[in-house]
């Protein structure tokens, strides 16, 4: 089971948020949180990046894209069970809509992440198509 999905920038600012089934977070805190540890992580491992932080019953998960020239990445907090393919797939799924439907945002410093509150009838969208049983918490 996945229990959310949070995009944020490399620095740590925080673009999107969505939360399944009762689990709640801080969002600003986890991405500040992790921020940090792969900033920690990289002086002591420069050609690497975060992957995984592993619980004995949760992961949390990281993947990385690019949109015009920012580094976007993805944190998906999930069972221990949970294929990490299958979140890859998802992650795919969602940026492609946000590099195709928000790639111009991307172009200046500021913008107002609410444009980008669309996004959770996408997310909605790839979960049905992959037929996960997931419900966004609605806000």
């Amino acid at each position: 089971m996945i229990h959310a999905i949070l995009m944020f920038l490399e620095n740590g600012t925080l673009l999107f948020d969505a939360y399944f089934e009762k689990f709640q977070m801080d969002s600003v805190l986890i991405t500040g949180f992790t921020t940090a540890i792969n900033q920690f992580g990289l002086k002591i491992f420069p050609e690497e990046d975060l992957d995984d932080i592993v619980f004995s019953k949760h992961h949390i998960f990281f993947q990385k894209f690019q949109i015009q020239g920012k580094a976007v990445i993805f944190l998906d907090v999930h069972d221990k069970n949970e294929d990490h393919f299958v979140l890859k797939r998802i992650n795919q799924q969602i940026f492609w809509d946000l590099k195709q439907k928000y790639s111009d945002l991307f172009l200046n410093d500021l913008f107002e992440i609410n444009q980008l509150l669309p996004l959770r009838t996408r997310v909605e969208a790839v979960f049905a198509m992959e037929h996960r049983n997931e419900k966004i918490l609605k806000e």
